[in-house]
């Protein structure tokens, strides 16, 4: 399953979540290392997603304008 390529600024973004070491620009080339950032990112956001799916709606705090 082939996938587009992430923009650069979502793989700089997912290699400071995962406190990678070095220097930013070796992300940014093709290779072995953006093809497993650009994993990491699209099952963190994947998760995330599923997270929200999951959360019960409270329509309490939602009239209440509470979104903390």
């Amino acid at each position: 399953m082939s996938h587009a390529p992430l923009p650069d600024s979502e793989v700089l973004r997912a290699w400071r979540v995962l406190r990678l070491r070095g220097p930013a620009a070796e992300a940014l080339k093709p290779g072995p290392l953006r093809t497993a950032i650009e994993a990491t990112a699209r099952a963190s956001a994947k998760r995330a997603e599923q997270r929200a799916a999951a959360a019960p709606f409270d329509a309490k705090k939602a009239q209440a304008n509470d979104l903390d």
